[in-house]
């Protein structure tokens, strides 16, 4: 479970256990290690960190952000799907990271939540 590590890592901050009944997939690129930064990506087909669009996915709808990628991506679209699980968390990273996952200068940034 993704939440497990930051609820032991943040003893002083409110935490909740999200979960599905929903039958969802594992996805590639999913890690347990980098829920801890709150945000990271999971894929990504842009060469030059400068992707046409960024899709941000929350909780299950991760899933929809990456099929929605998918076909973004037959269509000849760079796209980088980010998977996002608490901005509080994400704002402490490095502003290296920070810029790796959501670069300044992308604008179409869509955001996919429940």
């Amino acid at each position: 479970m993704g939440t497990k590590q930051p609820v032991h890592t943040k003893p002083k901050t409110p935490s909740v256990l999200a979960l599905s009944r929903q039958k969802l997939p594992q996805l590639p690129g999913t890690s347990i290690e980098s829920v801890e930064k709150g945000g990271y990506t999971i894929s990504d087909n842009s060469t030059d960190n400068k992707p046409d669009v960024i899709l941000i996915g929350t909780e299950s709808e991760l899933e929809i952000a990456a099929q929605a990628a998918e076909e973004l991506r037959k269509q000849g679209k760079t796209v980088r799907v980010v998977s996002f699980v608490c901005w509080e968390l994400f704002n402490e990273q490095s502003d290296a990271h920070k810029e790796s996952v959501l670069p300044s200068d992308v604008s179409a940034i869509v955001s996919i939540e429940t």
